[in-house]
């Protein structure tokens, strides 16, 4: 017969961490979620650090990256390539002294698609960063690593990968720690 730790104190060798006190069930991981469930539990828990992440939800959040990339490529080929090509028949890439006003006014056109793009693309990047943030560190403390190490984020090159590979590590029991109890809501 296995007695649980007291609140407060250390499990014993070979027993899984318990938590002093309930914690909120929404900071447990869910493994095996779908794509669709980490999407939509990736925008609920918006700017939630707390809790944890699965290894599913961490990886369905980067392929959802990915297909979010090649969606705004596509969009951006549609929109740029024919101003683009009317651009060069047109003249308006050519040397400054052999342009008209009309191929002028065209790479303007152009000049300003692409500013325009631009914002767009800087505004969603934003508005996804905490949300990215948050869904990290919550897959650190599933494998019970803290969340600080994020900020090897800011590193260049290294930083990156060695926190991609944190994020790698399999579930952790002892992650629980990082959920927060039920009186802290």
């Amino acid at each position: 017969m296995t007695v649980p730790p007291a609140a407060g104190q250390q499990p014993y060798y070979g027993q899984p961490y318990q938590p002093p006190v309930p914690t909120d069930p929404a900071d447990a991981p869910i493994p095996g979620i779908s794509f669709g469930g980490a999407l939509v539990r990736f925008f609920q828990k918006y700017g939630r650090f707390s809790g944890r992440a699965s290894l599913s939800e961490y990886w369905w959040m980067f392929l959802w990256d990915i297909l979010l990339g090649i969606v705004l490529g596509v969009v951006i080929a549609v929109l740029m390539v024919p101003a683009i090509t009317e651009a060069v028949q047109r003249g308006a890439l050519s040397a400054p002294e052999d342009q008209s006003a009309a191929a002028n006014a065209l790479f303007l056109e152009l000049l300003g698609r692409f500013v325009a793009i631009y914002v767009v693309l800087l505004l969603i990047s934003l508005a996804l960063l905490v949300p990215h943030l948050a869904v990290t560190v919550r897959r650190l403390h599933d494998s019970n690593r803290s969340g600080h190490f994020a900020w090897l984020l800011l590193v260049p090159s290294v930083g990156s990968l060695i926190v991609l590979i944190l994020c790698l590590m399999p579930t952790d029991p002892y992650g629980q720690r990082f959920d927060r109890p039920l009186a802290a809501r």
